[in-house]
């Protein structure tokens, strides 16, 4: 895969994520495909659809994590307006919020299957 290229199309700082992983390409390649079969999107899509204030933060902020350390901030600041609905308890908003999280993520998905298909 093509991290570098990957993280340039995101419009992030390859070697800051990089970083974050004591320069472990290898490592990072490995979170990164453990992240497109991570099932967490699936569990927030369902917590959203019951409207569960409670379950959408524990999802929502496992996944700003992930994001944050996997440096997908397209992601990460989308699912941070979810955390920050649901924190309080309120479900106002949270399924428009929910559709921008979704729309990204799968932009994410799409963009690093494209890079793993173009090694």
């Amino acid at each position: 895969m093509n991290l570098k290229r990957f993280y340039d199309d995101l419009g992030q700082d390859y070697q800051t994520v990089l970083e974050r992983v004591m320069g472990k390409e290898d490592f990072l390649d490995m979170m990164l495909h453990k992240f497109t079969a991570d099932s967490t999107i699936n569990r927030l899509e369902e917590a959203v659809g019951r409207h569960e204030a409670p379950e959408i933060f524990n999802q929502a902020h496992t996944m700003k994590g992930v994001a944050e350390n996997l440096g997908l901030k397209p992601l990460y600041d989308k699912v941070s307006v979810l955390v920050e609905i649901t924190r309080g308890g309120s479900v106002r908003g949270v399924d428009e919020a929910f559709a921008q999280v979704k729309q990204t993520y799968a932009e994410i998905i799409k963009a690093l299957e494209t890079t793993n298909s173009d090694q």
